[in-house]
C-alpha cells in the first residue's frame, strides 16, 4: 500500500509554518487559553487520497486535497459542491464579486447537477 502512495506523489514541499502565518494551527490549551501552534507540514503535487485516508498516522481532520475528482470518488457529489465552493470563497470573492450566495448557489448548482464530474 505505501508503495502506491509514493509512485502518485510526484513533488514534496516542507512548508515551514512559522514562516508562513496562514498555515499555523490555532488549539485552546489546558488553561484554556488560544495558542498558535507553529510545525512542520507536506504539501504535495499528486495525490492517492482514498489510500492516504486509509493510513493509520494521517491526522483525517487537516488531510485536505483539491482535486475534485478524488473527492467525488472518496465522497459524492455535495463534497465536490462544498470544496469548489470553499475554494471560491477564497479566489473569486476577495473583491466584493459573488458576494450574493444566490448567484453562487446558482453557479455551483449548475456545475454539479448532473451528478458526476
Amino acid at each position: 500500500m505505501q508503495h502506491n502512495v509514493i509512485e502518485a506523489i510526484r513533488k514534496v514541499y516542507m512548508v515551514n509554518q512559522k514562516l508562513d502565518k496562514s498555515k499555523t494551527r490555532i488549539q485552546i490549551n489546558d488553561n484554556c487559553e488560544i495558542e498558535t501552534i507553529a510545525g512542520w507540514m507536506l504539501e504535495t503535487d499528486g495525490t492517492s487520497f482514498k489510500i492516504y485516508l486509509a493510513t493509520k498516522d494521517i491526522d483525517l481532520r487537516r488531510t485536505y486535497t483539491n482535486d475534485v475528482v478524488e473527492i467525488f470518488d472518496v465522497f459524492s457529489i455535495d463534497a465536490v459542491r462544498k470544496a469548489i465552493e470553499y475554494k471560491m470563497n477564497h479566489i473569486i470573492s476577495f473583491d466584493g464579486s459573488m458576494k450574493r450566495s444566490f448567484k453562487k448557489n446558482i453557479l455551483l448548482g449548475q456545475l454539479t447537477k448532473i451528478g458526476t464530474v
